[in-house]
């Protein structure tokens, strides 16, 4: 059976509270089904990873993307006044190398990263985005963003 991992990168800076962190709480729950059921029709298993920023940044699976039957999510609530998207994209870059955390076989579909923010990003998040693409598995993997703003300060 092949492995298929999600990984998500999720903003909880203080600009996402009320509607834009009920909105990113329930896409994550939607994702979840979907790529489950997805997960059934392809005959892999689903894992995921999340991490979530701020002023810094923090993985909820610390030991590595956990199978989804094993993930408990729980709603998140927002902290930090900052937006730091770069800080988290280095740290993702880095766990993509990391062969104890994220160990991908050739029979294991490449990666999925998804992305939810309000785009009010408050660091250089495009030098960390030029490093991410010296990254061959970050590369190859499929990227989503879904942006729960109208002003958003990401181009």
């Amino acid at each position: 059976m092949s492995d298929l991992t999600v990984f998500y990168v999720l903003d909880l800076s203080a600009s996402m509270q009320g509607e834009k962190l009920d909105i990113l709480n329930h896409a994550i729950e939607e994702c979840n089904d979907t790529l489950s059921e997805l997960a059934k029709e392809k005959n892999a298993e689903l894992k995921v990873a999340m991490m979530t920023f701020s002023d810094g940044c923090d993985w909820i699976t610390p030991h590595g993307p956990e199978p989804i039957e094993d993930f408990a999510f729980n709603y998140f609530q927002c902290s930090n006044e900052v937006s730091n998207l770069g800080v988290a994209l280095y740290e993702l870059n880095n766990k993509l190398y990391d062969r104890e955390f994220f160990n991908i076989t050739t029979k294991d579909y490449f990666p999925l990263i998804i992305f939810i923010t309000d785009g009010e990003i408050t660091d250089d998040y495009i030098s960390a985005i030029e490093s991410c693409r010296a990254n061959k598995l970050y590369e190859k993997s499929t990227k989503i963003a879904i942006n729960i703003s109208d002003d958003s300060d990401l181009e």
